[in-house]
């Protein structure tokens, strides 16, 4: 994971279940855990997206599902929805922007000139 997050020409986009709840009300075991995790993901510059609740019961509500990328190089949205499945609501990404270092200068590929085949494996 360090060796591609400082890769230039790649962009990292981590998703999923990380178990560590994000959101505000927390116990001071779940705030330790939050620090160590966010401490984590900042050593490969990557940073979450998602910022409300994302698994909800009867009793209980947690941010513990998320999407990471590194903000300095991907401009995103994400969204937060109920899918009727799971407790879980599902997470979307829209990708506006991404950097990526080329041997001139960094580009912004944006939806519009981002040509797919091109750029495929970035």
């Amino acid at each position: 994971m360090k060796k591609l997050s400082t890769n230039e020409d790649k962009v990292i986009l981590v998703c999923g279940d990380f178990n560590v709840n994000l959101n505000e009300t927390l116990d001071s075991h779940q705030k330790r855990l939050k620090t160590d995790f966010l401490k984590l993901i900042k050593q490969f510059n990557l940073e979450c997206t998602v910022k409300e609740d994302t698994r909800v019961t009867e009793r209980t509500s947690t941010l513990i599902d998320n999407i990471l990328i590194d903000v300095n190089r991907v401009k995103a949205k994400t969204e937060v929805f109920e899918t009727g499945v799971s407790v879980h609501k599902a997470q979307e990404i829209v990708f506006k922007e991404f950097y990526i270092k080329t041997k001139k200068n960094n580009i912004p590929l944006t939806a519009t000139n981002l040509q797919k085949e091109k750029y495929r494996n970035f």
